[in-house]
């Protein structure tokens, strides 16, 4: 009988932290992307500039963490 490389043991572990951090990271990025948003409308470029670089580096992080997860 050949068994799944993912026995339930190890597909319990897979599925524990895994979308709560893909979670936790897109909500950080759309808070960035929302502060990009009011920054820029203010005039204030720099502030803006640098919250648009932290939503793109942390969308690059959610979609690598969405990656990595088993599909359903």
């Amino acid at each position: 009988m050949r068994t799944s490389p993912l026995d339930a043991p190890d597909r319990a572990l897979l599925h524990t932290r895994q979308p709560d951090e893909r979670w936790s990271t897109v909500r950080l990025v759309s808070a960035a992307a929302a502060l990009h948003g009011r920054a820029y409308s203010r005039g204030r470029p720099g502030t803006a500039r640098a919250l648009a670089v932290a939503s793109l580096v942390g969308s690059r992080g959610a979609v690598l963490l969405a990656t990595g997860l088993p599909p359903t």
